[in-house]
Protein backbone atom coordinates (compact mmCIF):
# COMPACT_ATOMS: atom_id res chain seq x y z
CA UNK A 1 0.00 0.00 0.00
CA UNK A 2 2.99 2.29 -0.19
CA UNK A 3 1.80 4.29 -3.09
CA UNK A 4 2.91 7.24 -5.10
CA UNK A 5 0.13 8.70 -7.18
CA UNK A 6 0.01 10.87 -10.25
CA UNK A 7 -2.69 13.08 -8.71
CA UNK A 8 -5.10 10.16 -8.94
CA UNK A 9 -8.10 10.37 -6.66
CA UNK A 10 -8.06 7.83 -3.81
CA UNK A 11 -11.51 6.33 -3.20
CA UNK A 12 -12.90 5.69 0.30
CA UNK A 13 -12.43 1.90 0.29
CA UNK A 14 -8.80 2.16 -0.88
CA UNK A 15 -8.14 4.81 1.75
CA UNK A 16 -9.58 2.54 4.46
CA UNK A 17 -7.29 -0.32 3.41
CA UNK A 18 -4.25 1.99 3.24
CA UNK A 19 -4.97 3.39 6.71
CA UNK A 20 -5.42 -0.11 8.18
CA UNK A 21 -2.07 -1.26 6.76
CA UNK A 22 -0.37 1.86 8.13
CA UNK A 23 -2.00 1.41 11.54
CA UNK A 24 -0.73 -2.20 11.64
CA UNK A 25 2.75 -0.96 10.65
CA UNK A 26 2.73 1.64 13.45
CA UNK A 27 1.45 -0.77 16.14
CA UNK A 28 3.93 -3.51 15.19
CA UNK A 29 6.84 -1.04 14.92
CA UNK A 30 7.34 -1.93 11.27
CA UNK A 31 7.10 -5.72 11.59
CA UNK A 32 3.74 -5.92 9.76
CA UNK A 33 1.71 -3.74 7.48
CA UNK A 34 3.08 -0.91 5.37
CA UNK A 35 4.28 2.64 5.98
CA UNK A 36 1.76 4.88 4.26
CA UNK A 37 3.01 7.35 1.70
CA UNK A 38 0.57 9.69 0.03
CA UNK A 39 3.03 11.44 -2.29
CA UNK A 40 1.28 12.89 -5.32
CA UNK A 41 -2.20 11.69 -4.33
CA UNK A 42 -5.47 13.57 -4.39
CA UNK A 43 -8.00 12.93 -1.63
CA UNK A 44 -11.38 14.62 -1.46
CA UNK A 45 -13.53 14.15 1.64
CA UNK A 46 -11.15 11.62 3.20
CA UNK A 47 -11.94 10.44 6.73
CA UNK A 48 -8.68 10.44 8.70
CA UNK A 49 -10.33 11.03 12.10
CA UNK A 50 -8.25 9.66 14.99
CA UNK A 51 -5.85 7.98 12.53
CA UNK A 52 -2.24 7.45 13.57
CA UNK A 53 -0.35 8.95 10.63
CA UNK A 54 2.99 9.81 12.22
CA UNK A 55 5.81 10.19 9.65
CA UNK A 56 3.55 9.96 6.57
CA UNK A 57 4.77 11.85 3.51
CA UNK A 58 1.97 14.02 2.10
CA UNK A 59 4.25 15.77 -0.40
CA UNK A 60 2.62 16.98 -3.63
CA UNK A 61 -0.72 15.80 -2.25
CA UNK A 62 -4.02 17.58 -2.84
CA UNK A 63 -6.24 17.22 0.25
CA UNK A 64 -9.71 18.73 -0.09
CA UNK A 65 -12.38 18.69 2.63
CA UNK A 66 -10.60 15.92 4.54
CA UNK A 67 -11.26 15.36 8.24
CA UNK A 68 -8.11 14.95 10.35
CA UNK A 69 -9.86 15.60 13.69
CA UNK A 70 -7.81 14.17 16.57
CA UNK A 71 -5.42 12.47 14.11
CA UNK A 72 -1.73 12.05 14.89
CA UNK A 73 0.34 13.67 12.16
CA UNK A 74 3.58 14.11 14.09
CA UNK A 75 6.72 14.47 11.93
CA UNK A 76 4.67 14.32 8.70
CA UNK A 77 5.99 16.08 5.61
CA UNK A 78 3.80 18.36 3.50
CA UNK A 79 6.08 19.57 0.70
CA UNK A 80 4.25 21.31 -2.17
CA UNK A 81 0.99 20.01 -0.68
CA UNK A 82 -2.42 21.68 -0.80
CA UNK A 83 -4.88 21.46 2.09
CA UNK A 84 -8.20 23.09 1.24
CA UNK A 85 -11.20 23.08 3.59
CA UNK A 86 -9.73 20.36 5.82
CA UNK A 87 -10.56 19.93 9.51
CA UNK A 88 -7.60 19.62 11.89
CA UNK A 89 -9.40 20.17 15.22
CA UNK A 90 -7.49 18.43 17.99
CA UNK A 91 -4.93 16.96 15.56
CA UNK A 92 -1.30 16.55 16.59
CA UNK A 93 1.18 18.01 14.10
CA UNK A 94 4.22 18.14 16.41
CA UNK A 95 7.40 18.62 14.37
CA UNK A 96 5.46 18.41 11.08
CA UNK A 97 7.06 20.17 8.11
CA UNK A 98 5.15 22.32 5.62
CA UNK A 99 7.45 23.32 2.76
CA UNK A 100 5.94 25.49 -0.01
CA UNK A 101 2.47 24.23 0.94
CA UNK A 102 -0.87 26.01 0.65
CA UNK A 103 -3.29 25.74 3.56
CA UNK A 104 -6.61 27.40 2.75
CA UNK A 105 -9.88 27.61 4.69
CA UNK A 106 -9.01 24.80 7.07
CA UNK A 107 -10.54 24.47 10.54
CA UNK A 108 -7.55 24.41 12.88
CA UNK A 109 -9.26 24.54 16.30
CA UNK A 110 -6.99 23.39 19.13
CA UNK A 111 -4.56 21.54 16.86
CA UNK A 112 -1.11 20.96 18.33
CA UNK A 113 1.38 22.67 16.01
CA UNK A 114 4.22 22.70 18.55
CA UNK A 115 7.62 22.57 16.89
CA UNK A 116 6.12 22.53 13.39
CA UNK A 117 8.21 24.10 10.64
CA UNK A 118 6.64 26.14 7.83
CA UNK A 119 8.90 27.23 4.96
CA UNK A 120 7.54 29.47 2.19
CA UNK A 121 4.02 28.24 2.95
CA UNK A 122 0.87 30.19 2.09
CA UNK A 123 -1.79 30.24 4.81
CA UNK A 124 -5.19 31.73 4.00
CA UNK A 125 -8.45 31.98 5.92
CA UNK A 126 -7.28 30.29 9.13
CA UNK A 127 -8.26 30.82 12.76
CA UNK A 128 -5.13 30.05 14.78
CA UNK A 129 -6.52 31.54 18.00
CA UNK A 130 -6.82 28.17 19.79
CA UNK A 131 -3.88 26.35 18.17
CA UNK A 132 -0.97 25.25 20.34
CA UNK A 133 2.04 26.80 18.60
CA UNK A 134 4.93 26.91 21.09
CA UNK A 135 8.16 26.49 19.16
CA UNK A 136 6.48 26.65 15.74
CA UNK A 137 8.64 28.31 13.07
CA UNK A 138 7.36 30.20 10.05
CA UNK A 139 10.05 31.25 7.55
CA UNK A 140 9.21 33.16 4.37
CA UNK A 141 5.48 32.45 4.74
CA UNK A 142 2.52 34.48 3.48
CA UNK A 143 -0.49 34.95 5.78
CA UNK A 144 -3.88 36.11 4.47
CA UNK A 145 -7.05 36.51 6.53
CA UNK A 146 -5.55 34.98 9.70
CA UNK A 147 -6.95 35.14 13.24
CA UNK A 148 -4.01 35.01 15.67
CA UNK A 149 -4.14 34.19 19.40
CA UNK A 150 -4.63 37.22 21.65
CA UNK A 151 -1.31 36.34 23.29
CA UNK A 152 1.35 34.83 21.07
CA UNK A 153 2.78 31.55 22.34
CA UNK A 154 6.33 31.36 23.64
CA UNK A 155 9.09 30.61 21.20
CA UNK A 156 6.86 31.23 18.15
CA UNK A 157 9.18 32.32 15.36
CA UNK A 158 8.08 34.43 12.39
CA UNK A 159 10.98 35.21 10.07
CA UNK A 160 10.75 37.05 6.75
CA UNK A 161 6.95 36.53 6.61
CA UNK A 162 4.38 38.86 5.08
CA UNK A 163 0.66 39.52 5.04
CA UNK A 164 -1.60 39.42 8.12
CA UNK A 165 1.04 39.25 10.84
CA UNK A 166 0.28 39.52 14.57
Amino acid sequence: FSRACSMSLIDASSLTLMLAAHDDWMKSQGARGQLLTMTGCAVAGGDFRRAILDSVDFSKTDLKDCDFSEARLNTCRFTDARLNGCTLTGAELVDAMFNRSRVTGCVIGAANLRGSFWLKAELTGLDLSQALMDGAQFDGCTFNDIVWPATLPGMLRLHDCRGDLP
